[in-house]
């Protein structure tokens, strides 16, 4: 199975702003820099289907301001699928 590109949004304490990434490491590359959240997390997604228009596997991972883990999105979608 292919690696995944992680893409990750995270705020900038240094710019008061939301910053996406791509990468990890010392590959972790800024790719652009938004005022609010929602731009950062539609920037991503776009990035995300991006990758998956073009044979690839990506993560974007969203965390709130103080950091801790807010939710992810998988490109393509690899959610469990439940039975109902």
């Amino acid at each position: 199975m292919a690696t995944r590109t992680r893409l990750e949004v995270t705020w900038s304490r240094e710019h008061s702003d939301w910053v996406l990434t791509q990468g990890t490491g010392i590959e972790r590359v800024g790719l652009s820099r938004h005022e609010t959240k929602q731009d950062a997390v539609d920037a991503g997604a776009a990035r995300g289907r991006a990758i998956m228009r073009n044979g690839g596997r990506a993560q974007l991972v969203v965390h709130l301001k103080d950091g801790t883990f807010d939710f992810e999105r998988t490109y393509p979608d690899e959610t469990p699928q439940r039975k109902g």
